[in-house]
């Protein structure tokens, strides 16, 4: 089985799922990608039919290319896509006692939580303003974030009470720390 969904890499999942209906400009005309967790899905039910068994390998690789460009959000997203995939092989193996799931990273960002801020305060706000409203992480108050719908996904990055995130080799990259519009890198 091979399934080809794209011509380079896929969306994002945050392009690709969360800002539906899809975005042209940024999904281009590939608007029915597969989530990681449908493609593991499949692939399970396909490579369970061998009766010698299989080896599957599943990579959620743009958790580290979405925060190689400091996209939190981008990268967050697909972390919480590739979480709900490894929930998916969970379950399967615990259906096959005879499998094998290993789970690990290539390496890591730097990736700071530099505490909480309120979104509608810091409209406006840059540099030291910004920081100044973050404030020191221990005053931190606990993010917002709501996933009403129950998909596993906050429902709105710009929560009233957001996580301020920098990075440790590049701190004052992100100015507003809010969502990007659009992805930081070119996914076309």
């Amino acid at each position: 089985m091979l399934g080809l969904f794209r011509k380079g890499n896929m969306s994002v999942y945050y392009d690709r799922e969360y800002t539906k209906p899809n975005n042209t400009d940024i999904v281009g005309k590939d608007t029915d990608q597969p989530t990681l967790m449908e493609m593991t899905d499949t692939a399970l039910q396909v490579l369970s039919q061998n009766k010698n068994g299989f080896f599957l390998m599943v990579e959620g690789a743009s958790i580290d290319k979405q925060a190689h460009s400091m996209d939190f959000e981008r990268s967050v997203w697909d972390a919480i896509e590739f979480d709900q995939t490894v929930g998916r092989v969970k379950a399967y193996a615990k259906e096959h006692p005879d499998t094998l799931v290993i789970v690990t990273s290539d390496h890591g960002h730097s990736l700071t939580l530099n505490g909480t801020y309120n979104t509608e305060a810091a409209k406006g706000k840059t540099g030291d303003e910004l920081r100044e409203l973050i404030g020191k992480y221990a005053d931190s108050k606990f993010p917002t974030y709501v996933d009403e719908d129950g998909d596993g996904f906050p429902d709105n990055p710009d929560s009233e009470w957001k996580i301020a995130v920098g990075w440790g080799y590049m701190p004052d990259n992100n100015e507003n720390y809010l969502a990007n519009p659009v992805p930081i890198s070119p996914t076309i």
